[in-house]
């Protein structure tokens, strides 16, 4: 979504010749494997890069936020196998 965003900034600035041009430049610098087949201007090349550490940072919010979740998930699941283990224990006392 973010790398379309920044094709639709390079495209409305007139930077890339097409959307899809733009699309492409912009899915390789998201990656950061920057093919250097299409190019900015010389004066705009800096966003490429900033886009490239762009995409990185995301990269890696979106990877701890995918383990906070996950993290969140096993804590919930030990607890509720707590509880029901009490449940069972208390059941069995009586």
């Amino acid at each position: 979504m973010e790398a379309l965003i920044w094709a639709a900034f390079y495209r409305w600035w007139g930077l890339l010749g097409s959307f899809e041009t733009a699309w492409y430049f912009s899915l390789s610098s998201y990656t950061t494997i920057g093919y250097g087949d299409v190019v900015l201007p010389p004066r705009w090349r800096m966003l490429g890069g900033l886009e490239g550490i762009n995409g990185v940072l995301v990269c890696g919010l979106s990877t701890a936020f995918l383990f906070a979740i996950i993290n969140e998930m096993f804590e919930i699941r030990g607890q509720q196998q707590t509880t029901h283990s009490r449940i069972e224990v208390t059941d069995d006392a009586r």
